[in-house]
């Protein structure tokens, strides 16, 4: 084993180190509360097939009940809703990451 071989073995241990301690868990302590990291999207009309898209046909055939039944049964949660008078243009979804 010669210097050059010996010095990428230290840098390499050296780097999994640096990079296993930035995948600890975060401490929280007090009050304060933990930070959540989201996988987020957003599902407007057009694409998802939605044909009645005002507030008040939501739960018809055509609306966005079948849209939010889907993306809930994936484990989605809606957060925001994008309108347009009283059309729902889109709407956006999250997860927890693991």
């Amino acid at each position: 084993m010669n210097r050059r071989h010996l010095f990428l073995l230290v840098a390499a241990v050296l780097v999994s180190g640096l990079v296993f301690a930035q995948n600890k868990a975060v401490v929280v302590s007090g009050s304060s509360q933990p930070v959540r990291k989201w996988d987020a999207f957003c599902a407007d009309a057009v694409s998802s097939g939605v044909k009645t898209d005002t507030a008040d046909e939501a739960r018809e055939a055509t609306g966005w009940n079948a849209v939010l039944k889907r993306y809930g049964e994936g484990g989605w949660e809606p957060y925001q809703m994008l309108t347009e008078g009283k059309h729902i243009t889109a709407v956006c979804f999250r997860r927890q990451l693991q």
